[in-house]
């Protein structure tokens, strides 16, 4: 089991090679892709399954598409006894390496891609609405519609025009 030491060792060399900001991209792209695929997920959170089998399986997703302290990260999430799911250990590993830079992080979810720009109005927005340094990292989910959920933490701010769908269907039906 990684202890948070060995965690941080991590965190550390990744910072000083200059690829902490890839390490946490390839972590929240990974939460996003295993909170998508249940199946896979609960392969990797069953305990029944020998560790070196549910590795295995990561390693087969994640290899050669990752940075070594990524790769090293994950197979120990999918190891360690302390998470009941591999999301919320990704979701922990994603937010010590924001903390490491002391900032927080934004995790957008859009129907479009944002541009450039609107990610950098974003990131500043959220910055100055929660009094401390925000890392925007967006996905895609065509489903939205339109507008942004965006998660800071534990607060959700759900502007998609699919929920502004849902919200007013129940009005009518209420």
């Amino acid at each position: 089991m990684m202890r948070s030491a060995s965690r941080q060792a991590l965190f550390a060399a990744a910072d000083k090679d200059g690829d902490l900001d890839r390490v946490e991209d390839e972590l929240f792209r990974l939460e996003r892709i295993l909170a998508n695929e249940g199946e896979i997920t609960g392969l990797l959170d069953e305990r029944t399954v020998d560790v070196e089998r549910r590795i295995g399986l990561l390693d087969t997703l994640i290899q050669g598409k990752v940075a070594p302290v990524t790769r090293s990260l994950v197979d120990h999430a999918v190891a360690s006894q302390r998470k009941r799911s591999i999301v919320l250990a990704i979701d922990d590993l994603l937010e010590r390496a924001a903390a490491r830079r002391e900032r927080s992080v934004a995790r957008v979810v859009s129907a479009t891609p944002l541009t450039d720009e609107q990610e950098q109005r974003l990131t500043a927005a959220l910055s100055d609405m929660y009094g401390r340094p925000i890392s925007v990292r967006s996905a895609l989910d065509p489903s939205l519609r339109g507008g942004l959920v965006i998660r800071v933490g534990d607060e959700v701010i759900d502007g998609s025009i699919a929920r502004r769908f849902a919200t007013a269907r129940a009005a009518m039906a209420g």
